[in-house]
Order: structure tokens, then sequence, then C-alpha cells
């Protein structure tokens, strides 16, 4: 429920950053929160492999709600096309930001843990 609901306040901030209507962004938003919230349990801090694969799952619905919503409904079917020049594009900064990042984070979180051990001694 925690993804779902960081999935909803995104959604929020994207619907009013993009001046639409209101709820485009949050359904896929939401979709996408449920879904990584879900799976969290099987993500370890050690392994980057696991992430990366939910990232690129997230990365691929997201494209192809946006192709739906965005392209084929107004008779725009050139799949590939988007596909090739879009999506899998759009995939693969999001896979190669995310590694950089969770690695950085994990690293912070690492440091933060042998601090909080090394208080902990102190005060037993």
């Amino acid at each position: 429920i925690q993804g779902m609901v960081i999935g909803l306040f995104c959604g929020f901030i994207m619907d009013i950053g993009s001046m639409d209507s209101i709820g485009y962004y949050m359904i896929i938003y939401i979709l996408i929160g449920y879904i990584n919230g879900a799976l969290h349990q099987w993500m370890y801090s050690d392994y980057i492999v696991f992430p990366l694969i939910v990232t690129t799952f997230s990365s691929l619905l997201y494209g192809i709600y946006n192709y739906v919503f965005l392209f084929l409904i107004r008779n725009r079917t050139d799949i590939v096309y988007y596909l090739l020049h879009v999506i899998i594009p759009e995939m693969i900064y999001t896979v190669i930001l995310t590694s950089v990042i969770y690695q950085l984070l994990a690293y912070i979180n690492y440091r933060l843990e042998m601090a909080e051990r090394r208080s902990a001694t102190k005060f037993v």
C-alpha cells in the first residue's frame, strides 16, 4: 500500500505539472507503485539485478500506457516506431540512472547503518 500512496502523490504532481486532466498519470503511477510495493519483499540492497528488472518492467509498462492512451486512441498505430524511438531509449536511460542512483543510495544506507551500530555499542 505504501507504493500505491507514493504513486498517488507522484501521479498527482505529474498531473498538475502537465496541466491536463487530473488522474491520467495517477492511474499508471498507482499501478506501478502497487507492483513495486508487492515486489519489495524480494528486493535486497546487496543485489541490483532484481531492482533493475523491476525498473525495466515499470518503464515498459509506463511506455505502453502512454502509447495506448496518447497515440493509439488517435489512430496512430505505428507501435514499432514508438517502441524504437521512445520506449526503448527511455528504458535504457532509466535503467542506467537507476543503477547509478541505487548504488549511491545503497552506499549511503550502508554508511548510516555502520554509524548507527557504532553509536549503539557506545551505549551498551
